[in-house]
């Protein structure tokens, strides 16, 4: 599981307080590559010290959703977190456009994770399923990595 939550967002997926480059002056990529990947290199550790389920979240069975529900829900304030972060750095100097693309996709993967912890939740087994499904169309990963970045959707 831990490979479609943290390979799709790691990023993922919000709201921190202290957000760096709030100030003003806007970070040149590589600085913003660099602070993005530093944090998100700390949350995939954070994130890999949970323990995690042993099934598949396409696979998964009404019986495993409480499991996946707590698992989510020790994971999607970690991604929260981060996504909030990155939003934080601001635009960089260069390729605006490419860093607001990864933030969109970034934003879409988190939303996913936690509509899928909410229907696991409820107990909703297509619903939790179609967010990984969604989570599988998603481009952060991709994208992450077209702009420079190492960890951030990486994980």
């Amino acid at each position: 599981m831990r490979s479609s939550l943290i390979g799709v967002l790691a990023a993922g997926s919000a709201l921190a307080a202290g957000l760096g480059g709030c100030g003003g002056a806007k970070l040149s990529k590589p600085d913003l590559i660099r602070k993005a990947d530093a944090r998100c290199a700390q949350d995939n550790r954070r994130i890999s010290a949970i323990p995690q389920p042993t099934f598949s979240p396409l696979g998964a069975t009404p019986a495993q959703l409480s499991q996946a529900a707590r698992y989510l829900a020790r994971v999607n304030p970690i991604h929260r977190s981060e996504i909030a972060y990155l939003h934080g750095l601001g635009e960089p100097t260069e390729s605006a456009g490419q860093w607001k693309a990864v933030l969109d996709q970034a934003d879409q993967a988190g939303a996913a994770l936690g509509d899928a912890e909410r229907y696991a939740r409820a107990g909703n087994l297509a619903r939790f399923k179609s967010q990984f499904a969604r989570l599988e169309r998603n481009r952060y990963p991709q994208l992450a990595r077209r702009f420079g970045l190492t960890e951030c959707g990486q994980g």
